[in-house]
């Protein structure tokens, strides 16, 4: 962690790579964990998601994504939270939040037919390899409740599309 140029703390788990099977043995995880007040705003939100989409590609990136941590945390409670039972694999896409990436890996749960006609702020395809999809202009607005009636519309659809 650190505290330039703002106050950030970060995580990282690993799993080893199998050479027998040719697969890693359980999901390779990174927490980024920031004060989201600096990237308040439209210019500073959209900063935010260029540096996001630079990092996540569908090269390299199974599911991403970007929510204010107390919510998320709210929202993805296994015993009380509407993302408790999540929609493919907890923690990484137990439902739509501010920001999302799925990359091939993931899309691979789904029937994609019915998510090509997604609307929301941003919807972005790369081909069958990677979406991208923005709930709301301003990270400020992610834990509104007009933000939060989007994300969860578009997690049942993302539920009625699972394979």
């Amino acid at each position: 962690g650190g505290s330039q140029p703002f106050l950030w703390h970060m995580t990282l788990g690993l799993f080893p790579f199998q050479k027998s099977s040719g697969q890693v043995r359980g999901y390779n995880i990174l927490n980024l964990w920031f004060d989201s007040q600096p990237f308040e705003g439209e210019t500073n939100s959209d900063n935010l998601i260029r540096v996001f989409r630079t990092i996540h590609t569908p090269d390299n990136t199974e599911f991403a994504f970007i929510h204010p941590y107390q919510r998320w945390s709210e929202l993805s409670d296994t015993l009380r939270g509407p993302y408790g039972r999540p929609v493919t694999i907890g923690p990484m896409f137990s439902g739509v939040f501010w920001v999302n990436f799925l990359g091939s890996g993931h899309l691979a749960f789904f029937d994609l037919s019915p998510l090509r006609d997604l609307q929301s702020y941003q919807v972005e395809w790369t081909d069958d390899k990677g979406l991208f999809l923005r709930v709301a202009r301003d990270i400020a607005e992610a834990t509104s409740p007009v933000a939060e009636k989007e994300m969860f519309r578009l997690t049942e659809r993302f539920r009625a599309a699972l394979r």
